[in-house]
């Protein structure tokens, strides 16, 4: 099933016809360089606060899968937007998650839909559901998320096509890089099957400052001011076969900007929910 759901972002990708922009390029300094002391990397006070009803819109562009041409592959193309949405907050084996449904703004495609379950204290990624294209239709599959290790791990997920990779968010000021375990398991969670197996991965994470002229032309306008005022938190996430790289704010629900090697996307519009006071 694991090699059958990484085949997942490439089938989504046909389905859409999208191609990419490109990699990310940008400076960062770590908290530890001379001259940069103020600006020390502090991941708790990038982490969302969301509510149920919280949205947000997610610009992506993706590489051309279906090309040998290098030159091909690198052209800009189309780019989708994806809405995010705070549909509620339940139990999910146990653990107290939001469920986050994610719909792309195609007019008249409702499929595929993608939802995720975050665990709502550490906002670590404890499932993702999406829909496999098959002939006449879509399969929907499902995995889930499980530390071994008993503390919550950044997960990166088979689904390139989509950014719903997370990192992990600690309290404190994080040094250097660190190094988690996570278990992907096939199917929900609270669900494997006496005897399976699922895929252990080792996830390194690195927290960085980005300069605010590095990243000014990768962010969308509206989320690209003040930036002295509100540093940008890079993260780079690791395993032995994937890296993403993303770039985070306070008081913004998700990433500014993603770079998974295959997709870019960006944070395009936030709306916040509705008080019902």
């Amino acid at each position: 099933m694991r090699r059958e759901i990484t085949r997942l972002g490439g089938l989504l990708v046909a389905v859409f016809t999208i191609v990419s922009s490109g990699s990310m390029h940008y400076r960062t300094t770590s908290a530890d360089e001379p001259g940069d002391q103020q600006q020390q990397v502090q991941l708790d006070k990038i982490k969302p606060k969301w509510r149920v009803g919280d949205q947000w819109v997610i610009e992506t562009t993706t590489l051309q899968l279906q090309t040998g041409d290098e030159e091909e592959r690198r052209k800009p193309g189309a780019t989708l937007r994806w809405r995010y949405t705070v549909a509620a907050v339940e139990k999910l084996a146990g653990n107290e998650c939001f469920r986050i449904g994610i719909q792309c703004q195609i007019e008249g495609r409702p499929q595929p839909a993608t939802t995720i379950w975050v665990e709502k204290d550490s906002l670590a990624l404890r499932q993702m559901q999406t829909q496999l294209p098959v002939p006449g239709g879509f399969r929907t599959v499902t995995e889930s998320y499980q530390f071994p290790a008993g503390q919550a791990s950044p997960v990166i997920t088979p689904l390139t096509a989509l950014p719903i990779d997370l990192p992990r968010f600690l309290p404190g000021q994080a040094k250097g890089t660190q190094t988690f375990q996570y278990e992907a398991v096939s199917g929900p969670a609270g669900t494997k099957a006496l005897g399976e197996l699922g895929f252990a991965f080792d996830v390194q994470q690195t927290a960085t400052i980005a300069t605010a002229e590095g990243v000014k032309g990768l962010l969308h306008e509206g989320f690209a001011k003040d930036l002295a005022a509100s540093p940008i938190v890079s993260l780079q996430i690791t395993t032995s076969d994937r890296e993403v790289t993303q770039l985070w704010r306070a008081n913004l629900p998700w990433a500014a900007y993603t770079d998974n090697g295959t997709t870019t996307s960006r944070l395009v519009e936030v709306i916040p929910a509705k008080d019902n006071n």
